[in-house]
């Protein structure tokens, strides 16, 4: 019994023994689990503190974006240099959020148009600091294209050629394989007569570069370029700093036909005595322009711009394609139109945009048969368009929702409007375009331009008379957020620069060929823009944003 008792007691210790053992191990254990728990809380803890700072300091970067959207014209963005605290800040921030601020000042590059912010914001002991380089008021996208449509784009007929990109805001239709040099964009889809085609199949409704190599030049379902509008021209008038010549006669300085019964200009040039825009010059009414033109420079017409009959520049750049151009890569074509956009710099060559708050209207728009083109036929005619309470959620005709209700006026949760401002002008329009109304020069409208012809006992002469049937070139930066029609009976028809509009029935003879003015496109703006301020032609195209981020990073805490 006594033996048996024995071994019990060595058998007891031993158990004990390892249980001190483990017990300490688990210990350990714990206190290193718990350790290793509280170094990732901590660890976890300054993570979110780091993103908690940088979200703080986006705030504030972003509330000093739009600080420089606020200021309105014809007041410098250098009105509100400065640094603001937390208390300037339209939201509370988080009791965390220590020492937020941000300050808006010149841009460190010395760009005129461009200014800097800088934010920073401290969560516990993390700081981080953002910067920005914004551009106040940039030029619309709308013009990195010798063709953008709002609407539903067209090109029917093997007769088209376009040399540059184009784009459309909704559907681009081609037809009988017109020819594509350059990019497609479509916000919808491509389509050939109305059906939806894959541009990547064979066989393709387009030939040229876009034809041959549609993985790189052809483009669907992109996103809609928002379409400037010229509904306000105050702040074009803030700017307007130019001329209008005629061989030595200023016809109008800074702006013309704000006071007085003229409203308008008849500004017809030859090669003795061009029109001259030199800078931005501001009309309120409507402008017939004619022959030829020179200088760098910007009209505004605050109604219809009228092309009367052939345009050219007097000392404009040679647009052309590049040579062997079938057989350059991409990148080889982009090259050359760098070099031929610093060529046609260095050399001063013309550059002139127009812009209209109304129309753009080539030729005899008297003519019985230019209504008969331009404005009647049922799938494309101006007096079918222009209505706004019918129109879908898109405002684009011809797409599947056309009239459809998606609009609840009345609050009870049930679609009940088709309407929608698609020109944005504040007012929805309830009667299609009208021929009388919008696009005839009748004796009442020519009334009101200066220098327009008359005859016999002041009595202005008919418009047909002095406009012509067989326009075959057109040169310059049109754009409309209307109608951009016309009608000519006569061709080849050549259109140097670009053309920019919501609706378009540009209807030819023989041949018509687009010629893009790559010099407006945004990365040369840019590129001679940031180089040296001096180069850049400032055109104060339509603004469509008040402010874009050009560059944006983080300060790197030392």
């Amino acid at each position: 019994m006594a033996a048996r008792y024995h071994i019990k007691r060595l058998q007891s210790g031993t158990a004990l023994i390892q249980g001190l053992v483990v017990s300490g191990i688990l210990f350990l254990a714990c206190l290193a689990l718990l350790g290793l728990t509280r170094f990732e809380h901590a660890r976890q803890y300054d993570r979110i503190a780091w993103a908690e700072a940088y979200y703080a300091a986006e705030q504030a970067l972003l509330e000093g974006v739009q600080k420089i959207a606020d200021v309105q014209a014809p007041n410098p963005v250098s009105t509100v240099y400065g640094t603001y605290s937390a208390a300037s800040l339209p939201a509370s921030v988080d009791p965390d959020v220590k020492d937020i601020s941000y300050t808006i000042g010149p841009d460190p590059q010395n760009v005129p148009t461009v200014h800097q912010v800088v934010a920073s914001a401290t969560v516990r002991n993390k700081r981080r600091t953002l910067t920005a380089r914004v551009q106040y008021r940039p030029p619309s996208q709308v013009f990195d294209h010798e063709y953008f449509l709002n609407n539903w784009g067209w090109w029917w007929g093997s007769a088209i050629t376009g040399n540059g990109d184009n784009r459309s805001n909704w559907d681009f239709d081609f037809k009988s394989q017109p020819t594509v040099n350059g990019h497609i964009f479509a916000a919808g889809d491509i389509e050939s007569n109305l059906v939806k085609v894959n541009p990547f199949a064979n066989p393709r409704p387009f030939a040229g570069w876009a034809g041959q190599d549609p993985f790189t030049y052809c483009h669907v379902g992109t996103h809609r370029v928002k379409m400037p509008n010229l509904k306000d021209l105050s702040y074009y008038v803030s700017k307007a700093n130019g001329t209008i010549k005629i061989g030595s006669t200023t016809i109008a300085n800074q702006t013309f036909g704000f006071s007085g019964s003229k409203t308008g200009l008849y500004l017809k040039g030859t090669s003795t005595n061009p029109v001259r825009i030199d800078g931005i010059v501001v009309v309120n009414g409507d402008v017939i322009i004619d022959g030829v033109i020179t200088g760098q420079g910007s009209l505004y017409a605050g109604g219809n711009i009228y092309i009367a009959g052939n345009t050219s520049y007097k000392n404009g750049p040679t647009f052309q394609l590049p040579p062997n151009h079938t057989s350059l890569t991409p990148a080889q074509r982009q090259a050359f139109y760098d070099s031929w956009v610093d060529q046609a710099f260095a050399q001063n060559k013309d550059l002139i945009s127009f812009a209209a708050r109304g129309h753009i209207l080539f030729g005899q728009v008297n003519n019985s048969t230019w209504r008969s083109n331009v404005c009647s036929p049922s799938s494309y005619g101006f007096e079918r368009l222009g209505r706004e309470d019918q129109l879908g959620r898109d405002g684009i005709r011809n797409t599947a929702d056309d009239g459809i209700p998606w609009k609840d006026t009345n609050g009870d949760g049930v679609p009940d409007s088709a309407a929608y401002d698609a020109d944005e002008d504040g007012v929805i329009r309830t009667t299609n375009y009208s021929y009388t109304n919008d696009f005839q020069m009748t004796s009442a409208r020519a009334s009101k331009i200066y220098n327009y012809p008359t005859g016999t006992g002041g009595t202005p002469v008919d418009y047909n008379t002095i406009s012509s049937i067989g326009i075959t070139q057109i040169t310059g930066i049109f754009y409309t957020n209307h109608c951009y029609g016309g009608w000519t009976n006569t061709g080849p028809m050549n259109i140097y620069g670009a053309m920019i509009c919501r609706d378009e029935a540009v209807i030819f003879s023989n041949r018509l060929t687009f010629w893009y003015d790559y010099r407006i496109h945004g990365r040369y703006v840019h590129k001679f823009f940031d180089s040296d301020g001096n180069r850049i032609v400032d055109l104060e195209l339509p603004i469509a944003y008040k402010t874009k981020i050009l560059e944006r990073g983080e300060v790197v805490s030392q």
